[in-house]
């Protein structure tokens, strides 16, 4: 009778012990934000001494440029140390991970990896808003916080 609780507590310990391969998470606007796209607003501290700090939308003239590719490679111009890479979702939020092939600097850290939260689809995908911030400071944003971007036609 041990023998047999021992096996079966054993099995079971074994059970729970083996790797569980995540489904691939799937983002509903995966495909159709596959493009070039160009920041056309960005969401800014513009006072900092006031209590809470005060932000603000302001319109871009020639602003930064996002190219999306089907091969899962893109084209950021946001930094200029370095520009491309590859790309993933991830995570429980819309999620889009940039994986530079240089590394970049981002709030004084170097690094190769960024990631931005995809907020919303705006204008029967014509317009993109991105999340800069998520889960890099502290201290709330420091400067741009946002971005909308424009399809490019």
């Amino acid at each position: 009778m041990k023998n047999q609780l021992f096996f079966i507590a054993f099995t079971l310990l074994m059970l729970s012990c083996s790797k569980v391969e995540e489904p691939t998470m799937l983002f509903p606007y995966q495909d159709k934000i596959i493009g070039e796209w160009v920041q056309v607003q960005k969401f800014v501290l513009v006072d900092e001494h006031v209590t809470p700090p005060k932000y603000d939308w302001q319109e871009i003239k020639d602003g930064y440029t996002l190219s999306l590719f089907e091969d899962g490679t893109f084209n950021y111009t946001k930094f200029e140390e370095c520009t491309t890479g590859k790309y993933a979702f991830k995570g429980i939020f819309p999620e889009i991970e940039l994986t530079f092939d240089c590394e970049i600097e981002f709030y004084g850290i170097k690094t190769s990896t960024y990631s931005e939260i995809i907020m919303e689809n705006l204008t029967q995908n014509n317009r993109l808003q991105l999340e800069h911030n998520y889960g890099k400071s502290l201290n709330g944003c420091a400067s741009e916080c946002f971005s909308v971007f424009e399809r490019v036609k």
